[in-house]
């Protein structure tokens, strides 16, 4: 068979690929004064959180989490969530969507935010650590196929329609098979397919791509559109629009890089860090726009997470970089104090952490 040609790294938001670190990142808060709230990291440092003027004007506000966490009453939730991001970061992880859902799993399974989003939680890890599994063995199938490797083709290979316990014969044999033809060592080549699999699996692939994390967050942006067009922000609704179209291309381009694996891991070889971007673009494009969605079109934090998800940095005149005084009057730590926007915010954070799950039906069904 012949080899397939190098991937082609093509980009068309170089912002986005060149300086992750410099992007702002959702932070699925539950307390009703953070629900927009965002997070960089600072010049000099460590993290910045990002709000939206506390005063109702425009413009965005800059802190640090020590004057935030005075100001606005985060849950216990939101407080811990904070600390392992920090603690992640301070480690050495790269800020991220994924560095954030990870955090925010781990913070939501050990039952931080109530026994019922635990149980949920805990449900969709399960559900994700399966999907890792048969995207990792998808990834080496196909890997196997274009080598033709004795017994790829066969069915009871394939990881769709087989128990996880299956996987564990032909496939686990797989890297050993596929190393001298692709020279590399076993362990880096399976290092190397866990690491793409961690990256494909919310971009999705094989019989069960459309369930996968981005094409349904893509549904859901579609029928909340139309939703918000019927009775909501005109503003929105464009915005809406263009994030869709961009957030889609972004998901065909990452598909057509997964659809030649051969060409990807030797491109992954070669420099890792070139490839990585293709396959995050959809995760950045995307991230906070399925909670704009939830959200309901006349709720006021509509507005606002729209203004923040579109915020594009400290060129924008109305930025104030502030420290917050928690003994001041505070119309934020008045929503906060609301049982019903912080029971709506947990009701929120339970219906994103089951897009993740590909058993779960579409939110928009």
């Amino acid at each position: 068979m012949a080899a397939s040609p190098p991937v082609s790294i093509e980009w068309s938001h170089a912002r986005e690929a060149q300086l992750p670190a410099a992007r702002c990142v959702s932070l699925p808060f539950t307390a009703p004064a953070l629900t927009s709230m965002r997070v960089r990291r600072a010049p000099q440092g460590g993290l910045e959180m990002l709000l939206i003027n506390p005063a109702g004007g425009r413009g965005v506000y800059i802190a640090r989490w020590s004057a935030l966490r005075a100001f606005a009453a985060p849950s216990l939730h939101d407080i811990l969530l904070a600390e392992r991001i920090a603690a992640a970061i301070a480690a050495g992880a790269a800020l991220s969507p994924a560095i954030i859902r990870d955090a925010a799993f781990a913070v939501a399974t050990a039952g931080h935010a109530g026994r019922r989003l635990a149980k949920i939680a805990d449900e969709t890890h399960a559900a994700r650590q399966l999907g890792l599994r048969r995207m990792r063995a998808h990834l080496l199938l196909e890997l196997a196929r274009h080598h033709d490797l004795p017994g790829s083709h066969s069915a009871l290979n394939d990881p769709w329609s087989t128990q996880p316990q299956e996987e564990s014969g032909w496939l686990a044999a797989a890297p050993a098979l596929l190393a001298p033809k692709l020279h590399l060592p076993a362990g880096e080549l399976a290092d190397a397919m866990l690491a793409i699999a961690r990256l494909a699996l919310p971009i999705g692939a094989g019989p069960r791509a459309e369930a996968a994390y981005f094409p349904r967050v893509l549904r859901l942006l579609c029928k909340a559109r139309v939703c918000k067009e019927q009775g909501g922000s005109g503003a929105i609704d464009d915005a809406m629009h263009n994030r869709h179209v961009e957030a889609n291309a972004a998901l065909r381009q990452a598909r057509a890089v997964l659809a030649r694996p051969a060409a990807l891991v030797a491109a992954w070889r070669e420099d890792a860090a070139k490839v990585r971007p293709l396959l995050e673009q959809p995760d950045w494009l995307l991230d906070g726009w399925d909670r704009l969605c939830l959200l309901d079109p006349e709720a006021t934090e509509a507005a606002a997470l729209l203004q923040m998800l579109l915020y594009d940095g400290d060129n924008d005149k109305t930025v104030r970089r502030v420290e917050l005084d928690a003994a001041a009057p505070m119309a934020l730590n008045a929503a906060a104090a609301c049982f019903e926007l912080q029971s709506r915010n947990e009701a929120i954070r339970m219906r994103e952490l089951q897009l993740h799950d590909p058993d779960q039906a579409d939110l928009d069904d």
